[in-house]
């Protein structure tokens, strides 16, 4: 029908007008995996159906220890090179014990943050929202253990600190449950 000829063709001049998204190499940090891996999904793998023009395009956006666990697999079968590449990287990137491991670490390295230092406080929460956006088994972040919560208050002012626990102390008393 013509009119499905003419949508189609307006969806395909939009979607080559649309400026090419750059994707930034993945280097192995398990905490931009999951930002690399839905990029590359997006970019890549909805867009080319060929394996092998998918696993030499994760070849060239990988880079340091990632790019040498997926290189060898450019001698595969071109039907199973790009899948086996990916579940390697996703066990070794996305396992999720890794991931609260890095984040765990990138908490405990954060130096306390002075009074007035806005620059530290929003580098704390561009953190806080990259771990609001981790999931773990389909349920809510394991970063909302009362330990972590702990870790990230430590690296706040006192004042603030005695701030969170009148307001601990208030729902506790009010609502009866955990904040």
């Amino acid at each position: 029908d013509d009119k499905d000829i003419t949508s189609l063709l307006l969806r395909l001049v939009k979607e080559q007008s649309a400026p090419e998204i750059d994707i930034e190499e993945f280097d192995g940090d398990p905490m931009n995996f999951q930002y690399f891996r839905s990029i590359f999904r997006e970019t890549v793998e909805n867009k080319i159906d060929d394996p092998r023009g998918r696993l030499t395009r994760l070849i060239k956006y990988t880079s340091g220890e990632a790019k040498e666990l997926v290189k060898p697999f450019i001698n595969d079968k071109p039907e199973f090179g790009f899948n086996n590449a990916m579940k390697l990287l996703e066990k070794q990137y996305g396992n999720p014990h890794k991931l609260l491991a890095s984040y765990r670490k990138e908490i405990k390295q954060m130096q306390k943050i002075r009074p007035g230092d806005a620059t530290a406080y929003r580098r704390l929460f561009n953190f806080l929202i990259k771990c609001q956006s981790l999931e773990y088994d389909g349920t809510a972040s394991p970063l909302d253990s009362p330990d972590i919560i702990c870790m990230v208050l430590s690296k706040v002012p006192s004042h603030l600190q005695d701030g969170w626990n009148r307001n601990v102390m208030r729902i506790r008393r009010s609502q009866a449950r955990e904040p």
